[in-house]
């Protein structure tokens, strides 16, 4: 669907989209008008990517974590809203997507869904690299999580902290803030 036509989402319409989708999206999921999916991921690694994609290396960027930071919390409060997150996906694939078909009230086939999962896989969409394989100009970079912690020093840390720490908890992502 085009960038423009996101006013006029209907029932039984569906939209995938990324980040310059979301304000757009917001007034139609709160009217009740679509049901939506939100895929989040751990917000340092978030920051890592985005750096590696515009830097082409690790630069931190407050900025772009609060950005993303912001994103999660709008998204996390929607009704109407089936969140889930990157890792989940990664790691249990085939049930996390299941769960959002039923969502979605898409009657799918495990089998079909596994053949989904198969030609979405990192290798295909990496043109062939096993997870852990980075290549740093690639929109698939390395595959993997939590790849942050090659990349953040102390003062990352705890500026981090400072700033997302407690939702990085309510995530799930750490258990306290003693990391």
């Amino acid at each position: 669907m085009r960038h423009e036509a996101l006013s006029e989402l209907r029932p039984g319409r569906s939209v995938a989209g990324v980040e310059r989708f979301y304000n757009r999206l917001v007034t139609p999921v709160r009217l009740g008008i679509v049901k939506a999916a939100f895929l989040y991921r751990d917000p340092r690694d978030v920051q890592v990517s985005l750096s590696f994609k515009k830097h082409g290396k690790f630069l931190f960027n407050e900025a772009d974590l609060l950005k993303v930071v912001q994103q999660i919390l709008l998204w996390k409060t929607l009704p109407e809203v089936y969140c889930l997150n990157f890792e989940n996906l990664r790691d249990d694939t085939l049930n996390t997507l299941m769960d959002l078909c039923g969502f979605l009230g898409i009657n799918a086939q495990p089998d079909f869904v596994r053949k989904v999962i198969e030609l979405h896989s990192f290798k295909i969409l990496s043109e062939g690299r096993e997870k852990g394989s980075e290549r740093a100009d690639h929109h698939y970079r390395k595959g993997i999580k939590g790849d942050w912690k090659n990349h953040f020093d102390e003062a990352m840390k705890k500026r981090v902290k400072e700033l997302c720490g407690t939702l990085l908890i309510e995530l799930g992502y750490e258990r306290d803030l003693d990391w």
